[in-house]
This record gives structure tokens, C-alpha cells and sequence, in this order.
């Protein structure tokens, strides 16, 4: 019982437009961290979906089993990553792959079409620090040639 937080996704609508939050739990140095995306958008009958994204943020926040609640944290370290999606999140050293600090890692999980329509890569980091959203690319390799995070 971390209190009465259900884990599912919410949109939240209002005049001209709406919020999708995707919420993601994950492991980080034997902490139970929720990670929750929000994307903005607003309604435009010339896109998919009828949405077009306008903003994206993150929220971290960190159980505390004693009090029973989530407690909002601004930073997850320079030393770790966080990669989230509906079907596995996993928290990485950054220094065993050269990976930005502090920072969330996603991919397109096919929850919001329109918010990766015109995207330019379907992978996407949000920086901790600033606030900061980039695509990035996904490197080519032949599945031979791929090494499990471990």
C-alpha cells in the first residue's frame, strides 16, 4: 500500500486541447521510483488523432513506505538512466554505455501516434536538469551483434 495511486494511463481534456499521462515504475539503487510522462497537446483536425503535441515533461517521485505516499524527486543521479516503456523500465549506469546522466530514455510505445507522427527518430530523451526533451537515433546493428544490459 503506497496509498490510493492507480497505475493506469489518464487523459485529462480541456478547451482546445489535452494532457496524456503514462505512468512507468522502475528500480534505481534499491529505490521504487514512479516515473510519469505527460505529453500536452491540442486539437488539430489536420493531424492523427485529432491532436498535436505541444510539450512534454517528466515527474519523478520516490515511494516512501513509511508514510505511504510518493515524494517528488528533481534529480535520479549523474551516475544512472532511466529507460521506460509499457512493457519493461530498467535504471542503467551511465558510465558502462556512455550514456547522458540524469536522464529518461523512451520509445515509442504506440500510446500516442500523434505525438511520434512527425517525429524524427522513435526514441526520445528527457534531461533532469533542464527540463529538456531531443530525439535522438537508434543505432543500426544486427542482432548478432547486440549484448543484453546486464
Amino acid at each position: 500500500g503506497l496509498g490510493s495511486k492507480v497505475f493506469v494511463m489518464d487523459i485529462t481534456c480541456y478547451e482546445g486541447g489535452g494532457t496524456y499521462v503514462h505512468p512507468y515504475l522502475v528500480e534505481s539503487h534499491g529505490a521504487l521510483l514512479w516515473v510519469r510522462r505527460l505529453i500536452y497537446g491540442i486539437w488539430d483536425n489536420d493531424t492523427i488523432g485529432g491532436t498535436k503535441p505541444v510539450g512534454i515533461e517528466l515527474e519523478v517521485f520516490q515511494s516512501d513506505f513509511q508514510s505511504r505516499s510518493w515524494v517528488k524527486v528533481s534529480s535520479i543521479g549523474d551516475d544512472q538512466a532511466l529507460f521506460v516503456s509499457q512493457s519493461l523500465s530498467r535504471s542503467v549506469d551511465v558510465s558502462q554505455y556512455n550514456l547522458k546522466g540524469d536522464s529518461i530514455y523512451f520509445l515509442d510505445d504506440g500510446s500516442c501516434d500523434w505525438f511520434w507522427k512527425d517525429a524524427p527518430s522513435s526514441c526520445a530523451v528527457y534531461d533532469m536538469r533542464d527540463g529538456n526533451c531531443f530525439f535522438i537515433s537508434l543505432p543500426t546493428v544486427a542482432c548478432k551483434d547486440v549484448k543484453m544490459l546486464r
